[in-house]
């Protein structure tokens, strides 16, 4: 699952320079459910850099196994893709404490817009996550891809190293 991310000043002015904006007032920081952040969509054929809702009746992920099944998600994947641009998200270990995952680019989490909400797509947890979480987002690093008839071919290639950092490591003592 992913119930948490963060998006830095300095990420957020990398994508200015790479994307067209819609709007340049929005949220930095940690995000979290029911806040507005920025999602990249296509628009003709240009990418767009715009506001969005996250959380759609409560719903803030979709699992990638069902995704086309689901009433919620099936025309949507297919006609409404997004990326979540993020510098890191977040999981919180069995001790409540919050585990940050990142990497040494921008993360772009694949997700799905259902009219003015968008949700974060998940999958199974890969090597670096799985102690923390079962569930991770879908991270996207090909946006061209994402973005074509082909983006089944992201679900079955993930390769973005992520790496872990906490604070406190709680350690067990039996």
């Amino acid at each position: 699952m992913c119930g948490c991310y963060y998006l830095s000043k300095e990420g957020k002015a990398n994508l200015e320079r790479r994307f067209s904006f819609i709007s340049l007032h929005t949220k930095t920081g940690d995000i979290f459910p029911g806040q507005d952040a920025l999602i990249i969509k296509p628009q003709g054929k240009q990418l767009i850099c715009v506001p969005w809702h996250w959380g759609k009746d409560r719903i803030i992920n979709a699992r990638m196994e069902t995704i086309f099944t689901k009433p919620t998600f099936k025309e949507a994947i297919l006609k409404n893709r997004c990326v979540i641009p993020a510098d890191a998200f977040y999981e919180w270990d069995a001790f409540k404490q919050k585990v940050k995952f990142d990497s040494d680019k921008m993360l772009y989490l694949a997700g799905i817009c259902i009219q003015d909400d968008f949700v974060i797509i998940t999958q199974d947890a890969n090597e670096v996550v799985s102690p923390i979480h079962d569930r991770m987002p879908v991270l996207v690093e090909d946006l061209s891809v994402w973005f074509s008839d082909d983006f089944r071919t992201i679900f079955s290639s993930q390769s973005v190293a992520l790496q872990s950092h906490q604070a406190y490591y709680q350690e067990r003592l039996f």
